[in-house]
């Protein structure tokens, strides 16, 4: 999922101000049985304008893609056979990074477990720390049952300190939105994210 933003623009019914979102994929039938069970409410916002769905594979869009995009959420299951392994190499994240603003943020994932990582996880985890690593310079992990791995360019504005965090969203989140900024601290455990990362 590739994301333009623009401070002054909101997609209609999005509570954050975003331009517009292009969503890659390559599987056309399984979006088709998947768009068809959806309630009305979730396809009606799917009819947005400013929502781009292409079915085509990754790799071939970002090699004709024109466009910079401030945010890419790689969203795959984990890293186990050769299809979902080429989106978590350094090849795919430098094409990724030529399509991206300076300051944009990638981010991606890979299961784990909430207070115990096993050998298997710490492998992987790894070698996804260390790729994302050879192209992105500045890494945050998030870590929980699913570690989120941010990464960007040294001059992004990407930060793990959650009163930073608290501060940036409390300036424009709704004030009916279920995630309240003041829940980054416990969100953002250092320890916990010190641990992840030495692992």
């Amino acid at each position: 999922r590739l994301i333009r933003r623009q401070r002054q623009m909101c997609i209609r019914d999005s509570k954050f101000p975003i331009e517009s979102i292009t969503y890659v994929l390559e599987d056309k039938a399984y979006y088709d049985v998947v768009y068809k069970n959806l309630p009305s409410s979730v396809k009606n916002s799917l009819k947005n304008h400013r929502l781009r769905v292409v079915f085509k594979s990754p790799r071939l869009f970002l090699r004709e893609n024109q466009n910079k995009f401030d945010l890419a959420v790689v969203y795959l299951p984990d890293p186990s056979n050769l299809v979902i392994n080429a989106f978590f190499t350094e090849d795919f994240y430098s094409l990724l990074k030529k399509n991206l603003s300076p300051r944009a943020v990638v981010a991606t994932r890979i299961r784990s477990a909430e207070n115990f990582i096993g050998q298997e996880i710490r492998n992987y985890g790894s070698s996804v720390y260390y790729t994302l690593r050879s192209v992105f310079p500045k890494i945050v992990i998030i870590p929980g049952e699913i570690n989120w791995f941010l990464a960007a360019d040294l001059d992004s504005p990407l930060t793990e300190d959650p009163l930073v965090l608290e501060q940036r969203l409390g300036e424009f989140i709704p004030s009916k939105f279920s995630f309240k900024p003041q829940a980054f601290p416990s969100l953002l455990l250092k320890e916990r994210m010190e641990f992840v990362r030495s692992m």
